[in-house]
């Protein structure tokens, strides 16, 4: 009987059960949510909302998740990589849009306890030029031998992919 028990806690009628399976589906049907780039958008300083970004690099679009874990809704407004743009509600499964303004910024109202996501309707805009890089390690002079880290700050932010090249000399 303990095996028929344990089997009525995982039946697919249960909610639980349910939710999770949805979630899966969304991740199977939008992989970025799973492995895309992921920029911190906003996180409130006490309970509260916490929002970022995940970029699909290879469809070059984006997806805003913004969580609540008040017991009230909260609206909060954050930048974005995406100006101008509509943004679709992809979850929870009540449909909705926002837009962003000229300034890439989104505001969003979360329900209390839940998430939701949001997917760009328009790709990323193409940058005609390269972002500035500054080499934060190792510094200017400074001398390296063996293993060390090569670190470089992107001042504007954004999703910015930096590629090294190294050869022995």
């Amino acid at each position: 009987t303990d095996a028929t028990t344990a089997d009525a806690n995982f039946d697919t009628r249960h909610p639980l059960y349910r939710e999770i399976a949805a979630l899966a589906r969304l991740r199977q049907t939008y992989p970025a949510l799973a492995d895309g780039a992921q920029l911190h958008r906003f996180a409130s300083s006490r309970t509260g909302v916490y929002a970022f970004s995940r970029i699909d690099t290879g469809e070059k679009r984006e997806y805003v998740v913004a969580l609540n874990n008040a017991t009230t809704a909260k609206t909060v407004s954050f930048a974005t990589s995406t100006p101008q743009a509509g943004f679709r509600q992809i979850w929870p499964s009540t449909r909705g849009s926002l837009r962003t303004d000229h300034e890439a910024r989104m505001t969003v109202t979360v329900p209390p306890l839940t998430a939701v996501v949001y997917r760009a309707a328009s790709r990323l805009p193409h940058r005609r030029f390269a972002p500035a890089l500054q080499f934060a390690t190792p510094t200017a002079g400074g001398t390296v031998g063996g293993r060390a880290e090569i670190g470089v700050g992107v001042p504007e932010g954004g999703l910015n992919q930096v590629t090294f090249a190294w050869r022995p000399v």
